[in-house]
């Protein structure tokens, strides 16, 4: 797998109901695995999104990574999984996380999130975007000072007018 980026959810757009968040920014994995060696994760909850082009084949990359990072994440979202009825799961399980996935219908897409064991989750269907053209894949986590976050992984496919 070609280095994967790495969005650090850790941030947002900065407005009125989120001032003190600060813009996203986009990591390699090497640049992700240097700023986590540095930092203390403290209070936050952290996530990171993946599009592993194939989440059974490229599960071993998430493995590597969690195993140099310092911090491990929270709440992994992955897009194009290429997951399907026929998958075998057991080969992408990752330990400490509970896994939540919805295969797509064509050879690309799907969407999943890994969500620590130590949260508490709820699959949110309601929020199915119901698109064609985008996959997607809610939960609502809840931490252990009952604070609630809603997280999505979403998946458009190319060339489509969405």
């Amino acid at each position: 797998m070609a280095e994967t980026n790495i969005i650090d959810f850790n941030c947002a757009s900065s407005n009125q109901n989120f001032p003190n968040l600060e813009a996203c920014n986009t990591y390699g994995v090497q640049d992700l695995k240097d700023l986590l060696s540095k930092s203390s994760k403290g209070k936050q909850m952290f996530i990171i999104h993946l599009n592993t082009r194939s989440l059974s084949k490229n599960i071993s990359k998430i493995y590597e990574l969690l195993t140099d990072i310092v911090i491990t994440p929270d709440i992994i979202a992955i897009s194009e999984t290429k997951l399907n009825n026929n998958s075998n799961y057991n080969d992408i399980r990752l330990p400490g996380y509970t896994f939540v996935n919805k295969n797509s219908i064509t050879q690309a897409g799907g969407v999943a999130i890994y969500v620590k064991i130590n949260l508490i989750y709820k699959i949110r269907s309601d929020l199915d975007l119901h698109n064609d053209h985008i996959e997607d894949i809610w939960v609502e986590v809840t931490d252990v000072s009952n604070t609630s976050l809603l997280v999505g992984a979403l998946y458009s496919h190319p060339n489509n007018n969405t």
